[in-house]
């Protein structure tokens, strides 16, 4: 049997990230700004924001910030989290087992992340809380 060369039926197999960078983008804007001379980021006051809502942005931005070549990696540690949000650790470090086990965000050894193949997921979580 002659393999047409047009169409590979395995092609299915193979998946792409769920999210483009203009979409990541659209839907932080709502939330917050990266500033770029610091690489920190602002939310906005009239928008009331959950601490889980201003992790879950961050990671976001981290992936911004990583696929614009400005960071190198996407992880960030409960402390680090804590110290970019201005929050007490003590507060972070519950929420981020909390999106872990609601398999929001990954946890590898010591640093919290999301992947681009979850950003549905999160982007309607995030949005859930907003009412």
């Amino acid at each position: 049997m002659k393999m047409n060369t047009q169409y590979d039926p395995l092609e299915k197999l193979y998946t792409q990230p769920t999210v483009t960078a203009s979409e990541l983008a659209a839907f932080i804007l709502d939330y917050m700004r990266i500033y770029p001379q610091t690489l920190q980021v602002g939310f906005f006051k009239h928008v009331r924001i959950t601490v889980r809502q201003k992790i879950l942005l961050y990671l976001l931005a981290l992936i911004v910030l990583e696929l614009q070549g400005k960071r190198i990696g996407r992880s960030a540690t409960s402390q680090e989290i804590a110290d970019a949000l201005e929050l007490i650790p003590g507060t972070v470090r519950p929420e981020v087992k909390r999106l872990t086990d609601a398999h929001l965000i990954l946890h590898n050894r010591s640093e919290y992340s999301i992947s681009l193949g979850a950003f549905n997921k999160v982007r309607d979580y995030i949005k859930s809380l907003d009412d």
